[in-house]
C-alpha cells in the first residue's frame, strides 16, 4: 500500500490509481488541441468558443464522474481559471489598448519633463 507513496516521492511517478480510459485520453486531448488553436482576430468568436470549452469540461466532470478523483478536479479547476483569465485577455478591445498606450506615453513623457 505505501510502495505507490514512496516511488511519488522518488520523482519519477505520479500518485495515482486510474485506469486507462482511452476515449477520455482522446476527449481530453481533442478539448487541448482546440484550446490550441483558437484564432483571437474575433475577440466574440473565441470568447464563445472558450465558454462552451469550459462548459464541456464541466459536462465531462459531472458524466464522467470525475469529481471522485481529487487530482482530476483540481486539474479541471485550473483549466477553467485559465479559460476564465483568457476570456478576460479577449475581451480587451484593439482600441482600449492603444488607448491604454496613449496614456501611457502622455504619463512617461509628463514625468520626463
Amino acid at each position: 500500500m505505501l510502495l505507490p507513496s514512496a516511488e511519488y516521492f522518488s520523482g519519477e511517478k505520479a500518485l495515482t490509481r486510474v485506469t486507462k480510459n482511452e476515449q477520455l485520453q482522446a476527449w481530453f486531448k481533442n478539448i487541448a488541441d482546440q484550446i490550441s488553436a483558437l484564432e483571437y482576430t474575433d475577440a466574440t468568436i473565441a470568447g464563445r468558443k472558450i465558454v462552451q470549452l469550459a462548459q464541456a469540461l464541466d459536462e465531462v466532470q459531472e458524466f464522467h464522474q470525475l469529481e471522485s478523483n481529487l487530482q482530476v478536479r483540481a486539474f479541471l479547476a485550473e483549466t477553467k481559471t485559465f479559460l476564465s483569465n483568457m476570456i478576460r485577455n479577449v475581451n480587451v478591445k484593439v482600441n482600449e489598448t492603444f488607448n491604454f498606450f496613449v496614456y501611457s506615453m502622455l504619463v512617461c513623457r509628463r514625468r520626463s519633463l
